[in-house]
């Protein structure tokens, strides 16, 4: 039960009681009469509490009820008279407030059809309706009725409209706060899975950067358990190479967790391109083509020389460690459109290829930069990586 209902409840109790008083004083040289009056006027009052306590929320019930209102109200305005009309006008908010707008047209319409049938005998209408007098004298009495009727309308349609307001914020309140409560919920979606590619992104740059350096550590560390006694100032040389190897590989791991920078160019890339072939040609005959057509690559956008250079480097590294290549020719050329690279080996090859942690990863990378990457191999020797990338 609303505010403005228990309002309504309070003075219009109050009002019955104050009319059947009046009813009562009209008629207390009959006091047959004012005993009947005032029991229907009780009647009344309990009707419409037991409307609004009880039977508010059962359509039937309170239709049943408000009828029966209406009936002993217009009994009353015919029998009792007085000042029982003012019982009719809190009838109206029922009407207009309280019922849907299509019960509601049809209980006005009675319920202004029973008022005006009332002032009528009121004002003995029927009698004088041609009457010039008769409408010079009471003109004023309907106009003022009419007013009085209207400004009733109006007040109940003003609260009706401010319970629909207040209950159309409340209904928007309330899916303003599921809204907040799925937004939360989505926050922890987005964080959970920020993290999770996070610690992707973490594992595919320890796998990137410390493979390589482990497979170039490796090989060096082979070739010094063949050389070491034979030729002790060759395996001094291939110590220090592998203790660089090794700090830079700590470099490495720590840019990877703790940085986590994307840029592995800082020198630039034919400089870093340059610096990744020389750990690989201390030993092992292995031999390298570098042909970069266009110096002005390093112009480029430093998230896309970072690309090139992982991809170079995962290509090596992959080449060496599953091919046992001991070649590779790579080409790197830009253009006023893409930018190209290829790289081949003289490995093993393959007749099928297998997308793992580092082929999916340089993948996912080119993938990010809307270009396109292909892998081919052949099984009589030889894997290619051809990479193309929108300038």
């Amino acid at each position: 039960m609303n505010k403005f209902q228990k309002y309504n409840d309070f003075f219009r109790n109050g009002l019955l009681i104050i009319i059947v008083a009046n009813v009562a004083l009209k008629y207390k040289n009959t006091p047959s009469i004012a005993i009947l009056y005032g029991g229907i006027f009780l009647a009344a009052i309990l009707n419409d509490n037991l409307r609004y306590e009880r039977w508010f929320n059962n359509e039937k019930k309170y239709i049943i009820s408000l009828i029966t209102s209406i009936g002993l109200c217009f009994f009353l305005m015919i029998m009792a008279g007085g000042n029982t009309i003012f019982y009719s006008y809190f009838l109206l908010y029922d009407i207009i407030v309280l019922l849907d707008e299509k019960k509601g047209r049809i209980f006005f319409i009675i319920h202004l059809s029973i008022n005006i049938f009332v002032i009528s005998i009121y004002l003995n209408l029927f009698n004088n309706i041609f009457s010039l007098s008769y409408w010079k004298d009471n003109l004023i009495n309907y106009v003022l009725y009419l007013l009085i009727y209207l400004v009733n309308i109006f007040s109940f349609m003003s609260i009706k409209f401010n319970i629909r307001e207040k209950s159309r914020v409340k209904k928007l309140n309330n899916e303003l706060q599921e809204a907040n409560e799925k937004l939360k919920e989505y926050s922890l979606k987005v964080e959970e899975l920020t993290i999770k590619n996070e610690r992707n992104r973490v594992a595919q740059e320890i796998h990137d950067s410390l493979g390589h350096s482990l497979t170039a550590l490796i090989m060096h560390l082979d070739f010094l358990e063949k050389v070491i006694d034979k030729k002790p100032e060759k395996a001094k040389e291939v110590v220090i190479k592998s203790q660089d190897i090794a700090r830079n590989s700590m470099k490495d791991v720590r840019r990877a967790i703790y940085a986590l920078k994307d840029n592995e160019i800082s020198k630039g890339l034919l400089s870093s391109i340059e610096n990744l072939i020389e750990n690989l040609t201390v030993s092992q005959g292995i031999k390298f083509d570098c042909n970069i057509v266009d110096e002005s690559i390093e112009n480029i956008e430093v998230n896309i020389k970072n690309i090139i250079y992982i991809t170079i480097k995962e290509s090596i590294t992959n080449g060496i460690k599953h091919g046992q290549a001991s070649s590779f020719f790579i080409n790197l050329e830009k253009t006023d459109k893409d930018i190209k690279l290829k790289i081949q080996d003289n490995g093993k090859g393959c007749e099928n290829v297998v997308l793992g942690n580092g082929l999916k990863g340089m993948k996912d990378r080119i993938d990010a930069v809307s270009g396109q990457i292909d892998f081919s191999g052949n099984k009589d020797g030889g894997f290619e990586v051809e990479v193309y990338i929108p300038a």
